[in-house]
């Protein structure tokens, strides 16, 4: 048998966020460019595999502009285009994501949601459920990440996405902040699962139900910091309190791989704000910034 092959995808989009109202500490262009000093971090910090590693081009001009009601829209649609060309150039049966923000799952998962038609499910550990739609309060792509894996988002990024996810193969893990009362509902009508930071606080039995009565044989794992506990560890734009501990999400992770054949894996809004800090004070020093 040919042995399977994983593609490590390193995604540092920034696009997607539009939260540099959240993050007084640092200046509006290093805020919001934070995502991708995060993806460096993570691939800088990462263990070597013999994997092959493909890095997608970001755009790092700063010109933000909104397009049919998603922040960014074209840069956003151009980049998942070329996440999608070099993930289909790799051709891989699994794959591990750096990002980046939260949309950077959207072409990996889609990719592998058409490579395993109707036999994938997604875990989306999150604090936040990310069905934002165009025309919502909020018009960050990062927050309709979950909707275009339904293909309920922007059409025309959604009309270059290969495959779909069902609702009802999608359960979140560490769901705590709705932040509108629409987006609860949004959630029920959609027919969406979730499992909140309490119901996994004795262990992961209604995880197990879930992966246990879902026809799928493979899963696909979105991790975002954003669902730390903040107390247990800040490294995130988001600071909702009671989250899940990071071990707790280790766990929660590998139990899903016991159960189901893992094939996507994404780590994602890593905004590490004191490193960024650091560099930008270290960029104003004398021999320093007489060398850039």
């Amino acid at each position: 048998m040919q042995a399977e092959k994983t593609l490590r995808l390193v995604f540092g989009q920034w696009q997607g966020g539009n939260v540099t109202r959240l993050i007084p500490d640092l200046d509006e262009k290093s805020g919001s460019q934070g995502y991708s000093v995060g993806a460096q971090i993570l691939d800088l910090l990462l263990p070597k595999t013999q994997s092959e590693i493909m890095r997608v081009p970001v755009d790092m001009r700063y010109e933000r502009r909104e397009q049919d009601k998603v922040l960014d829209r074209d840069i956003i649609f151009r980049q998942t285009k070329d996440a999608l060309k070099l993930i289909n150039i790799s051709a891989p049966d699994k794959i591990v994501t750096i990002g980046g923000e939260c949309s950077v799952s959207v072409p990996p998962f889609s990719y592998l949601s058409a490579k395993y038609p109707d036999d994938v499910c997604m875990l989306w550990i999150d604090a936040h459920p990310d069905i934002t739609l165009p025309g919502d309060a909020y018009n960050g792509w990062h927050a309709m990440a979950v909707s275009a894996l339904l293909g309920k988002a922007d059409s025309k990024i959604c009309d270059e996405l290969p495959g779909l996810i069902k609702p009802e193969h999608v359960l979140y893990l560490g769901l705590r902040d709705w932040e509108r009362d629409e987006i609860k509902q949004r959630e029920q009508n959609w027919g969406l699962k979730h499992l909140t930071p309490e119901d996994l606080s004795c262990g992961p039995d209604k995880l197990i139900a879930f992966l246990q009565q879902c026809p799928c044989s493979k899963v696909v794992v979105h991790f975002d910091l954003d669902v730390l506990d903040p107390a247990d560890i800040f490294c995130a734009v988001g600071n909702v309190p009671n989250g899940l501990k990071l071990q707790q999400c280790v766990e929660l992770i590998k139990t899903a791989a016991l159960y189901k054949d893992l094939v996507g894996l994404t780590v994602a809004e890593l905004l590490p704000r004191t490193v960024i800090r650091l560099t930008n004070a270290l960029k104003e020093l004398p021999l320093i910034s007489a060398q850039s």
